[in-house]
């Protein structure tokens, strides 16, 4: 055979065939990349994922402020209990909280009112928010049972706030 002829036909003929169903045929088998029913149902979910967290939210923030008033008023109330055990027995009243020890048989009844960092406030402070009922009894032995109520917004009737802390503990009297 001819050298130039061998060159032409060279020339002529595809030096690579594409195979069937390939991306140089047009067939969608071979694309990369997403059709647009697949990035709907894909944004569709993302967008249901982002309500249900953003739903969330505001039950986060409730929880957090219940939490945060819980721990304050067991603040409040570790604070009364302890002032209640140091008193000394020849004391009538606690020396921080003011609360009157029963000389009979009627419990006695005390009202303080408190702020965030657990110090007592006076009812119209625009810090208050905490009230603390405590009612000591006095029972036969020199043993008191303390019955505490702490309720916030101070502002609220003790029965119907929507914040409420109640414990209760005794009282030994007999040491000085």
């Amino acid at each position: 055979m001819n050298l130039s002829a061998m060159n032409l036909s060279a020339s002529t003929a595809p030096l690579y065939r594409a195979p069937v169903g390939s991306l140089a045929t047009g067939s969608r088998s071979g694309r990369a990349g997403f059709s647009l029913v697949e990035v709907v149902i894909a944004v569709g979910i993302a967008a249901f994922c982002l309500v249900v967290m953003l739903g969330l939210i505001p039950t986060g923030l409730s929880t957090n402020k219940d939490s945060s008033g819980e721990t304050a008023a067991a603040n409040i109330a570790r604070n009364i209990f302890s002032d209640l055990r140091a008193t000394a027995k020849t004391n009538s009243t606690s020396s921080l909280c003011g609360i009157t020890f029963p000389s009979g048989a009627s419990p006695e009844i005390s009202t303080n009112y408190w702020d965030d960092a657990g110090a007592t406030n006076s009812t119209n402070s625009i810090l208050t928010k905490y009230r603390s009922t405590v009612t000591v009894t006095s029972n036969s032995s020199p043993v008191m049972t303390v019955s505490l109520l702490i309720t916030w917004p101070h502002t609220a009737a003790t029965n119907t706030a929507p914040g409420r802390y109640e414990v209760m503990t005794a009282v030994d009297r007999r040491f000085p």
